[in-house]
């Protein structure tokens, strides 16, 4: 295509976002506690359960309320939480650098009332039917159970793939809770 030097751009906009996209949940902790009640778990099988909760980079706002509520409502319920980064090559694909992260988003121990314990170390669960290998982290698998804390997006169909996963590898079906932007998946693994 030729042109004279000169290309018409379109007229630029500014735009301002004046409102949240999603409706905030308030008080926050009182929504996620209630909706772990809801699940109607038996105290009995928590109780002195080691349960990782995983934390993330990936936009999940009040992202240190939420580790602090779930981890809280686990203690209550007689378990041991602790937090596991879930971030991939995030901070450098290092444990100190996904400590960073966390700290950043002010996810610290005396904030959410756990330890964090954050390792590069992977356990290779198995392999899918088409020949994909599934990992987890080494200290999410030494636990008794694992409480995935992540963002929800519109494409469902994420979270359907990784339901599947969990049935391939575990043989169980995951136990999940969807609130808004936030999903939980929890699963145990096999001993």
């Amino acid at each position: 295509m030729q042109t004279n030097g000169h290309i018409s751009l379109a007229h630029l906009r500014w735009l301002e976002r004046t409102a949240a996209s999603v409706a905030r949940l308030d008080p926050l902790d009182t929504k996620i506690r209630g909706a772990l009640d809801a699940l109607s778990l038996p105290k009995e099988k928590l109780r002195g359960r080691r349960i990782a909760v995983t934390v993330g980079s990936r936009g999940i706002s009040s992202v240190r309320e939420i580790a602090r509520a779930l981890c809280g409502w686990l203690k209550d319920q007689g378990a041991q939480p602790f937090v596991i980064p879930a971030m991939g090559s995030h901070g450098g694909a290092t444990a100190e650098g996904q400590l960073k992260v966390l700290e950043g988003y002010g996810v610290t121990p005396d904030y959410i009332g756990a330890e964090i314990r954050s390792s590069m170390e992977a356990v290779c669960l198995g392999e899918t039917p088409e020949g994909f290998k599934a990992f987890m982290d080494r200290n999410a698998w030494e636990s008794d159970g694992v409480l995935v804390m992540n963002f929800a997006s519109r494409r469902w169909w994420i979270s359907d793939r990784l339901a599947g996963m969990v049935r391939q590898v575990f043989g169980r079906e995951p136990l999940a809770y969807n609130a808004g932007k936030v999903q939980l998946l929890a699963m145990r693994q096999p001993h």
